[in-house]
């Protein structure tokens, strides 16, 4: 094959591949005269010959010098190339195993395991002491760090994590049902814990229907953004608002206390003349604007879910239908809502007992001994309200999403003596896993 400048016209020979001239012959005398291979001038530049023709020696130093260089270059490295070098690695690695056929698999496993069994062998007794030594070092911090992660997880719950696979933790199965609520308990939690044997009676909060019954057990697609999101979408929705006096320690603190009492704030229907619409206010202008003002609160939510939620919480919620209803009938000089403390008796007819809300009004967790008041709501009255810890309305108004549909899972009733519920055994109660679920 000759180059087309005259400059270079070499073309290779067909016996000893050597360039030459427009003349055979030149190179290797058509293939009478043997010629040895010229290590290349790279290669004798830096000093080495090509590795096939290296001796063992010779490969010894340039593995030696080889890995001389390259914990040279680690040492230099900064954490930011030392973890870009280490993700790229892993991302080779991982690529090559996705590649890997079921046989190289195999044969890349029991050269690895060969290995592992040549080195072992030719190990003294104070490497395999010292291996042995780290390995159980190794174990004990992995150990630790699971034990780290897993402190406080029920306050951290992870919807990714299957708990059931980890080893650290073994508490059964929960499988054993009360005989007098139905409640699914763990079996070394006490009989009492649930409904304290029967002396209180919690009726059971109504299943969630449809998109939210599908959100929280991962069957929709948004599922896993949901439960990763679910504090954040249901602040969105809340009707009160939380406050209380706070105390700040240092310069950060990613979670805060409260002196005195916790009270939840619920203000009026409508917001004045001017001001932003917010919490309860926003379920009263148009669709739209509800959904452009909930996604402002919040710009890294889904705004489809957003849309989903709030159709959802207007067709099933009775706080919501009957604030609706009441705004849009009565003069809001008229106006006048009440909630009960007490859901209506048992057998009474159920319009004697329907109570909407409104105005700037308080529900305080109370730590003094008070039995359950109403909360009387007018349309711009101003006052400041207490209410029972106990009341109904409480838990409903500020997380909507966990109490979407009309409940009465405050209603206590009491048997063969009176019983003090505190506040600690009133969430328990509350929040028991009923076996009608």
């Amino acid at each position: 094959m000759i180059n087309n400048s005259k400059q270079n016209q070499l073309a290779l020979c067909a016996h000893c591949a050597g360039r030459r001239g427009g003349r055979g012959g030149a190179c290797g005398q058509a293939g009478r005269v043997q010629l040895y291979e010229i290590p290349c001038r790279a290669a004798h530049s830096r000093g080495r010959l090509p590795t096939e023709r290296e001796s063992s020696v010779e490969r010894s130093q340039r593995l030696a010098s080889q890995n001389f260089r390259t914990l040279a270059n680690r040492q230099r490295e900064s954490s930011a190339d030392r973890s870009q070098r280490l993700a790229s690695q892993n991302a080779r690695t991982l690529a090559n195993r996705d590649r890997e056929s079921s046989a190289e698999r195999s044969q890349r496993l029991a050269s690895q395991n060969s290995r592992t069994l040549a080195n072992r062998d030719r190990e003294s007794s104070a490497e395999r002491s010292q291996r042995l030594t780290q390995q159980n070092a190794r174990s004990t911090r992995n150990r630790t760090r699971r034990q780290h992660n897993l402190l406080n997880a029920a306050f951290a719950y992870d919807c990714t994590v299957d708990y059931s696979e980890l080893n650290d933790i073994d508490i059964g199965r929960m499988d054993k049902i009360c005989n007098l609520c139905q409640a699914k308990k763990w079996a070394a939690e006490t009989p009492g814990l649930c409904c304290s044997g029967g002396k209180v009676n919690i009726p059971i909060i109504p299943e969630p229907t449809s998109v939210l019954k599908e959100l929280i057990s991962g069957s929709h697609p948004s599922s896993k953004h949901f439960l990763n999101h679910s504090r954040q979408y249901n602040t969105l929705f809340q009707m009160t608002s939380f406050g209380a006096k706070e105390i700040r320690e240092g310069n950060f603190m990613p979670t805060f206390k409260v002196q005195g009492q916790v009270y939840h704030l619920i203000g009026d229907l409508l917001p004045a003349v001017g001001a932003q619409p917010e919490f309860l206010q926003i379920y009263f202008v148009s669709h739209a604007d509800q959904v452009s003002l909930r996604s402002n609160l919040n710009p890294s939510l889904q705004i489809d879910l957003i849309d989903v939620l709030q159709t959802y919480l207007h067709d099933h919620n009775t706080y919501i239908q009957s604030f609706k209803y009441n705004l849009e009938n009565r003069p809001p000089n008229d106006l006048k809502l009440i909630i009960h403390a007490d859901v209506k008796p048992p057998n009474e007819h159920r319009g004697r007992y329907n109570a909407p809300v409104v105005d700037e009004v308080a529900v305080l967790m109370i730590d003094e001994d008070k039995g359950p008041r109403d909360i009387v709501l007018t349309a711009r009255d101003g006052r400041l309200q207490r209410v029972s810890e106990i009341h109904r309305s409480y838990d409903p108004l500020q997380y909507p999403l966990l109490f979407p549909l009309e409940t009465t899972d405050t209603v206590l009733i009491f048997h063969s003596r009176i019983l003090r519920l505190h506040l600690k055994l009133f969430h328990v109660c509350s929040f028991m896993h009923l076996d009608s679920w």
